[in-house]
């Protein structure tokens, strides 16, 4: 075939993944990381899923892997990114870095249902105080070997957090193969948003020969908003501002031994709101206080690995913190409780969570394997909010009560207060593979738990109503609400896996799950006048599974299905006081998850590489809402859905690459995901009922690279320009949406050496 076939066949091709694309299965892997995986063949893919080294093929689990190449080619770098390349993954959003992710139907208010690691760092989000909850950041996704997404309960290694699920973000370590790095650029623009820029790069040296080796990792960007306000008239108010820096260094002094070492840091400003309400028209914002968001995140973390022959000691430290300062129109609330003129609510929030690992992963000869160790985390989670006069269109002039008391300005607050809940966590763990006979595998794992929660709460200045004159209010009394809990629970995993062959896994699953309970914030809604529950429960979960997995005609086709059935008791779910001006959390009785998943991968070895994946979740209420919540608005019944839980997700992807001439290939690439129709609540009769509408988005690149390391593309991102209402916040304000930037052509050019 000619060069000038190749290019037009290139340019008329409709694609989307690469040959290491999303890549379905389960893991059972050994040692603090495993190698980078070839995209040739499913069962040379490696994955550290269940703390063991072992080939994605052979687990009785599902996982599903994006390789470090398809995040890449597709310029992804947050959760909102991942979630548009694996069909298990979905999300509720209310901008950057305040996330909650969702993993088979499994999502309720409360803490985080899904675990989410950094490497072999705890960065998972809780935050009872905000709507969307779970808070799971987004730390730049650069220069990542893979992800790993495990679906289905993983408390048995992984703990409290992961009850529905976990999302390992694992990246590249330095390495001993000589100095190399990447430099990348971007630019982005289209109708109706702000131009993008963006830079990242990365590069490795060995210091010492296979002995000391670092690597570093840089980003940024700036531009790309979107959302209009119609008050004050200012267009493209959600520009945003990312900078990071990664490093790592990697030390090995003898063959039997490795410490890494590695720190982040990063910064991220959105200028304004980064949600458009629905009664406005798509991307407009009518909100009359400014809503910008700051937040910086450090991470530090150190791995030791210890070989001894017969397995591998693995200690594990490391030290997250994060500060996110946003500022929250609160007009709508303080209207509805009869006060006049313009309130911003700023929020400060600060989190850090402590986490420390030591576990053994055998490699014993012989058909016994066994994981084993202990776990120890503290998090402090620190939370202080006001509702602040403020001017139209501007921020206010203090945005805590130290501050507008030390510069006069106490009387503009109309209430404040914070909140401190620190938890402390231990547990040990085990999980043992026992191979009965060659091809059939027993697993059984438990996990038992200790947390100690603490809630001190302090209203710094409060309101009511005046009983005598609905039109004015009074301040009283400060109100301290200081309360302990302490919880445990057992988790287990117990699953059989029979292979007769290396092209063929069959398996059954039974894991449990739980997350602990809570307080809510009752003293604040007294204030008011209303009365809401003090606290709520622990809620559980066990996972019943099959599933098989496989590949066939010598790798061709590679595929993974499984089907699966949740029962969850005592859910936690939001409810909502009358007006809305007030939220908190309930215990909503029983649901059940009826599921199934599949993904096919095919690599047809003439250049074409093709991924499916869809997932069908059907999540329902298996019984009223108890009474202690029948004054919920948002009390649910026998039957109804759970909120914001599509019913049928969808990931689809092509890759074409061809020879052009000597030393330059070419290739075209096409995304598309779907996502049915959720809703905001459970029941349709409710004030806070709002069905989000199902969407498709699709991105295409088209590029060309050489042998030198060059490569340049073209990037289509939301090529259809839907405004797809990813996310909805539910507010006093009415329903808010997130939505993707419209269509936007790219230019991206990226270089090795």
């Amino acid at each position: 075939m000619g060069i000038s076939n190749k290019v037009s066949l290139l340019s008329g091709a409709m694609l989307v993944a690469s040959a290491n694309v999303i890549c379905p299965a389960a893991a059972n892997a050994q040692s603090a990381t495993a190698p980078q995986a070839s995209s040739t063949d499913v069962s040379e893919i490696v994955v550290t899923a269940t703390k063991r080294d072992q080939a994605l093929q052979d687990v009785p689990a599902a996982v599903s892997v994006v390789s470090g190449d398809l995040i890449k080619q597709f310029n992804a770098s947050t959760l909102r990114d991942f979630a548009k390349l694996d069909p298990a993954l979905q999300l509720t959003t209310n901008g950057v870095g305040d996330n909650n992710i969702i993993v088979r139907g499994i999502r309720s208010t409360g803490a985080a249902t899904v675990a989410l690691y950094f490497d072999e760092a705890v960065i998972t989000g809780y935050n009872r105080e905000n709507p969307v909850n779970g808070r799971a950041p987004d730390l730049g996704a650069y220069d990542i070997e893979r992800i790993e997404v495990l679906k289905g309960p993983q408390g048995t290694l992984f703990g409290a957090g992961s009850m529905a699920g976990a999302v390992r973000i694992i990246p590249r370590r330095p390495n001993f193969n000589g100095a190399s790095g990447n430099l990348t650029g971007a630019f982005s623009d289209g109708s109706g948003t702000n131009a993008l820029y963006e830079m990242n790069g990365y590069i490795n040296l060995p210091i010492v020969d296979d002995k000391v080796a670092a690597r570093v990792v840089g980003w940024y960007s700036r531009g790309g908003g979107y959302i209009d306000n119609i008050t004050s008239g200012k267009s493209n108010i959600n520009d945003a501002e990312t900078r990071g820096v990664r490093a790592s260094l990697l030390f090995k002094p003898t063959e039997n031994f490795s410490f890494l070492l590695t720190g982040l840091h990063q910064d991220i400003t959105v200028d304004g709101a980064q949600r458009f309400k629905i009664t406005d028209g798509e991307y407009k914002n009518s909100t009359r206080t400014r809503e910008p968001h700051d937040e910086y995140a450090n991470l530090v973390s150190g791995v030791a690995d210890f070989d001894l022959g017969v397995g591998n000691i693995i200690a594990t430290s490391s030290y997250f913190y994060r500060a996110v300062d946003e500022f929250v129109d609160t007009t709508p609330t303080a209207a509805g409780l009869g006060i006049a003129g313009n309130y911003s609510g700023p929020r400060h929030q600060n989190r850090s969570i402590w986490s420390n690992e030591l576990r053994f992963a055998s490699k014993f000869e012989g058909p016994f394997q066994l994981v084993a160790g202990g776990f120890y985390e503290k998090d402090e989670n620190t939370y202080e909010t006001n509702t602040t006069q403020t001017p139209l269109n501007a921020l206010p002039a203090c945005s805590s009560k130290a501050e507008c008391d030390k510069a006069g300005l106490g009387g503009l607050i109309i209430s404040a207060r914070d909140v401190d809940n620190p938890i402390e966590q231990w547990a040990i763990f085990g999980q043992a593979d026992w191979k009965i006979v060659p091809g059939l595998t027993l697993t059984a794992g438990a996990r038992y738990y200790h947390a100690s929660l603490k809630n001190l709460e302090r209203t710094l200045q409060r309101l009511r109503r005046n009983p005598a004159d609905l039109s004015t209010v009074q301040t009283v009394p400060t109100v301290a609400v200081n309360s302990s809990d302490s919880q445990s629970k057992p988790s287990y995993n117990f699953s059989i896996a029979y292979e007769p062959s290396r092209e063929l896994t069959l398996y059954a699953r039974a894991a449990s799950g739980f997350r602990i309970g809570g307080l809510n914030n009752a003293s604040t809604a007294a204030q008011f006048g209303v009365t809401i529950p003090d606290g709520f429960n622990s809620d559980s979960l066990w996972n019943y599974e099959v599933g098989v997995k496989g590949s066939l005609a010598d790798g061709i086709l590679n595929y993974d299905v499984a089907g699966y059935q949740i029962r969850w008791n005592g859910m936690q779910v939001t409810a909502f006081s009358p007006t809305g001006a007030f939220t908190y959390i309930v215990n909503a009785g029983k649901s059940v998850v009826n599921g199934a998943e599949a993904q096919l991968r095919f690599n047809l070895r003439n250049g074409f590489t093709a991924t499916f994946g869809a997932s069908y979740t059907d999540s329902h209420l298996t019984q009223d809402q108890p009474i202690a919540a029948a004054n919920a608005a948002n009390r649910g019944f026998d039957g109804d859905r759970t909120p914001f839980v599509a019913k049928w997700s969808a990931v689809g992807q092509l890759r074409y690459e061809a020879e052009l001439n000597e030393g330059w290939k070419g290739y075209a690439s096409a995304n598309g995901n779907y996502r049915s129709g959720s809703a905001t609540n459970f029941n349709p009769g409710t004030s806070n009922f709002y069905r989000l509408p199902d969407y498709f988005l699709a991105d295409l690149v088209f590029g060309v690279k050489n042998d030198n390391g060059l490569d340049v593309s073209l990037l289509v991102t939301n090529l259809t320009n839907k405004a797809a209402q990813i996310s909805i916040e539910v507010s006093a304000d009415g329903f808010r949406a997130i939505a993707p930037r419209p269509r936007t052509f790219g230019l991206r050019v990226s270089k090795n050496f």
